[in-house]
Order: C-alpha cells, then sequence, then structure tokens
C-alpha cells in the first residue's frame, strides 16, 4: 500500500520530546505538562492553556549516569526518562504530574526535582496518592488529590482555567481523539486491514506525544485517508500476535514484526460476557481478564455473583484465577460463586491460588462444579446448563446456558462442535422463543449455520468470538434475512432487554 499522507511527518514528531508541535503549543503560550502514568485522567492534563506530553525518551544510548544515580535493577524506560532529563531533554516542562503508584518512577521524579535536572524558571511537579482499591472512599481521595496536586497548581502557577467549562472542552477533545482510534481500530479487525502494525503504532505514540489539539487536524485527514485506502491485493499476514512490554514505546520492533509477516493486534478480548441484573453482576465464560475490566469500569467488587463457564479451554477461563486470587486476599468484601465444567479444572486454580497466596478463602471464593443437572437459582436470575458437542470428542463436557430474568431469556451457546456436527445447535432456540440469543463462531461457518437460523426463534441473534474475523462481513449480511435483527458485536458492546 502507498505510504499514508503524513506519516513521515508523525515519525519526525517521535525523534524528540521536544518535538514540532510541542514547541509550538509553547510559542503559542500553551503551558507544557509532563507525565508517564495512566493514573493521572489525560483530559484533565489538557484544561485552558495546559497540554500533556507523555514522556520518552527516543534514541537513548548510554545509561550510565543513570545507572549511577538509580541502579542497574531499574527498568529501563525509567532510567532513560532521568538520562534524557539529566542532558537537559526536558528542559521545555513547565510541571510534571507524576503518581505514587510505581516507585520506580517516583525516584525518578525524585532525582529531577532534588538535582534540579529541569532548566525551565517556572518549573514544578505534582504526585499524587492515588488509592488502590475502587470505592467510594477511594474516589473521593482520588478527586481530591488531582484538584489539589495538580490542576489546583496548574492555576495557581501558570494561570490555567480549570473551571467546569474548560474540563468539558478537554473532555470534548479527548473523546474526540478516542473515536478516531475507535474507528481506526475496527479497520484492523478486517482479515486484510488497510493500516499496518506500524503505522498503527506511530498513530498510538503521536496522539500521547503530542498536544491534543495539535495533532487531531491530522489524525482526522489520516482516518479519512484510511477510509478509502485499498488494501493489498494479496492478503500478506500470516498470524495476528500480541505484543506486551517495554516494545510498546519502539515501533521499530512493529516493523521487524510487520517484515515477517505478523500482524500485531490486541484488537479483541476472549470469551466473556457480563449480565447486570438489579445492579448484580454475573458472567458467562471468563477469558478476558475480568479483574482489570471491573476495575477500570469502576464497577463495584461486591456486586459480582457468579461466574458460569460453558468448558475448560483457557480462551473462556483464563480470567478466573486473577480475579478469585484478588478476591480472596485483597478485595476481603466480595463473595463469588465460580462453576467450572471439570473437576479437574476447580483443583487446578484452588491449587495455583494457595500456591502463590498461601491460602483460600473457600468461604468467599467458592469453586462448585457445573453438571447437566445443576440449576443456579438466587433473587435475580435462573441459570439453566444444556449439554453441547464442543468437547464430545475428547470425552469433556460443554455447556450452553439459559439464562431467566425479570421475565425476559437469553440464551448464551458457548462454544460448538466443527462445523456444527451432530446438530449441534441449541434445540431450546429452535423449539421456543427467546428474547436474544448470543451465538459462538469460532468453529463453523455461515453457510453451517443457515439451516438453524432458518428455524431459530430469537428475537434477536447475536454473533461473538468469530473467527476467522472474514467471517464478519459475511454474518452482518445476513441481518434481516430470516426476520430478525442477525448482527456482531465487539468488546464493550451493550444490550439492553
Amino acid at each position: 500500500m502507498k505510504d499514508l499522507k503524513h506519516i513521515r511527518c508523525f515519525e519526525r514528531l517521535l525523534e524528540q520530546a521536544n518535538n514540532e508541535l510541542v514547541q509550538q503549543a509553547r510559542l503559542d503560550g500553551g503551558v507544557a505538562v509532563g507525565y508517564t502514568c495512566y493514573y493521572l485522567p489525560e483530559p484533565l492534563l489538557n484544561c485552558g492553556r495546559a497540554f500533556s506530553v507523555r514522556l520518552r525518551a527516543p534514541n537513548t544510548g548510554s545509561l550510565d549516569i543513570s545507572q549511577y544515580y538509580m541502579s542497574s535493577f531499574v527498568c529501563g524506560y525509567a532510567r532513560a526518562l532521568f538520562e534524557r532529563a539529566f542532558e537537559g531533554g526536558f528542559n521545555f516542562l513547565d510541571f510534571y504530574a507524576s503518581s505514587d503508584t510505581c516507585q520506580q518512577m517516583v525516584r525518578v521524579v525524585e532525582n529531577i526535582r532534588e538535582l534540579g535536572l529541569i532548566g525551565h524558571p517556572g518549573f514544578s511537579c505534582g504526585i499524587i496518592d492515588a488509592p488502590m482499591k475502587v470505592s467510594e472512599h477511594g474516589k473521593k481521595l482520588y478527586a481530591q488529590q488531582i484538584k489539589s496536586h495538580i490542576l489546583e497548581p496548574l492555576r495557581d502557577r501558570y494561570g490555567v482555567d480549570i473551571g467546569d467549562e474548560s474540563i468539558r472542552r478537554a473532555v470534548a477533545e479527548h473523546n474526540e481523539l478516542c473515536a478516531i482510534f475507535e474507528e481506526i481500530s475496527a479497520l484492523r479487525k478486517a482479515e486484510n486491514p488497510v493500516v499496518t502494525p506500524r503505522e498503527f503504532h506511530i498513530l498510538c505514540l503521536v496522539s500521547y506525544a503530542c498536544p491534543t489539539a495539535l495533532i487531531l487536524p491530522y489524525l482526522h485527514e489520516t482516518l479519512e485517508e484510511l477510509r478509502r485506502r485499498e488494501p493489498d491485493a494479496v492478503n500478506p499476514w500470516r498470524a495476528r500476535i500480541v505484543v506486551v512490554g517495554g516494545e510498546l514505546d519502539d515501533y521499530a520492533f512493529s516493523e521487524i514484526l510487520e517484515n515477517c509477516r505478523c500482524y500485531v493486534a490486541a484488537d479483541r478480548y476472549c470469551s466473556s460476557t457480563m449480565l447486570e441484573v438489579n445492579g448484580v453482576h454475573y458472567f458467562i465464560d471468563a477469558g478476558a481478564p475480568l479483574i482489570d475490566i471491573l476495575l477500570r469500569r469502576g464497577v463495584d467488587l461486591n456486586t459480582v455473583r457468579a461466574i458460569f463457564t460453558t468448558h475448560i479451554h483457557g480462551d473462556h477461563t483464563n480470567g478466573i484465577p486473577a480475579l478469585a486470587d484478588l478476591f480472596s486476599w485483597y478485595f476481603r468484601t466480595t463473595s463469588v460463586d465460580i462453576y467450572m465444567t471439570e473437576q479437574r479444572g476447580i483443583d487446578a486454580f484452588s491449587e495455583m491460588i494457595r500456591t502463590v497466596e498461601g491460602g483460600l478463602d473457600e468461604a468467599r471464593v467458592r469453586f462448585r462444579l457445573m453438571t447437566a443437572d445443576t440449576v443456579y437459582q438466587d433473587e435475580n436470575i435462573r441459570v439453566t446448563p444444556f449439554p453441547t458437542q464442543h468437547l464430545a470428542g475428547a470425552g469433556q463436557p460443554a455447556y450452553s446456558y439459559l439464562v431467566e430474568a425479570e421475565g425476559k431469556k437469553v440464551l448464551f451457546s458457548g462454544d460448538l462442535s466443527q462445523h456444527l456436527a451432530k446438530g449441534d445447535f441449541p434445540a431450546y432456540a429452535l423449539e421456543r422463543e427467546v428474547d436474544l440469543m448470543v451465538c459462538e463462531m469460532a468453529h463453523f461457518g455461515v453457510e453451517h449455520a443457515r439451516p438453524y437460523l432458518e428455524k431459530c426463534r430469537a428475537k434477536t441473534l447475536l454473533f461473538n468470538h468469530v473467527f476467522p474475523l472474514d467471517k464478519l462481513a459475511k454474518i452482518n449480511a445476513l441481518d434481516g434475512a430470516f426476520g430478525y435483527p442477525i448482527r456482531t458485536v465487539d468488546d464493550g458492546d451493550e444490550v439492553t432487554l
């Protein structure tokens, strides 16, 4: 594909922290606010005349000076920032916003402040004491810390407008930026995407490293270009892979993998669906990192009641150990039932937690065996399992689930057999009306499902856990073909019945 119009410009902007757009923003009277941690709310660092710059240290060579002051055991990112500050690379900063969450980064801030490494005459730092728990007290503490250690110093020392209207404008601008990346991310889900891993990596980095107001026009233009862009005639990608760790700051790493025909993407979680009934939360499968998602969404963990897994495979259960571990020893007011389909899975997860934590609070974190005869019922929902043929060849159990609540019926298929062999489509949906069916399509195609869709009595049918991704367009093309809505869903989609 032809290079994007602004890609070389974006690369230049990433060559140094004090890039052209940062310099322009300062000439326009802006207040440069450096930060490194996602505990700092980015929109609030862009109120009024302030603009945020996520600190980076590109083209770092020797770390000898930082190692002398900090030790070789400190992470490379922290040492690189100290080294760059020592060289004078951050002298453009007016303010450094940090949090007392990563002690290695705290040492960077302390050294910068004590050694006077930032040459700007009005430079100052603000460090928040971020709470580690999502609670009413934690929310109040977090808001107070942001106000007293970040916003008020920006107002009092630099004249930054932190009023309600200013904050709303900053949030609106941030949402505009996020909308661009949501659309580009959706383009990346295609079997042969129009944006390469290297390009997306660069776009992400410039969105953090440049003033939002100044980078937005370039990103809007790039999005419009991607909408019109045609992919290569021959799909060059052999595999989709996830990259984590320090390489995330170096787009050359994505380029290396791209040259090996690997598409770097973390564009969807494994299978997990959250149900909310009367403020109480339940889950069908736990392949996603549940504890992380719940905390990021601000869900009260005390409202998590039960988890029902459809089968033992990791893409449906990998989120359980971390959640059960933290519920057992850290979030001590929580209580949850975790239904697994095999005793060996219960034994393995329980023993893992006992090994790493020295025990498992089984009074609050209750692993239970799901069988074909198990029916779960509380004051909110009733959950009934139906055996499927997904793992029949291996002699292992797998289930679909009918969830009944508030007069509504929702059927979750779970993974089904290869090509729907032996008629492995939930018979309940063919025999009785359901308000919603959530059907997984990782092991069969539209052509295998079509005979069952003609008979399906669901009022709405949603497909998730779809693979390979070229099925998405085929599924969405079925919408209305059988007299009821059919569509695919993405991570974060919400449906209200």
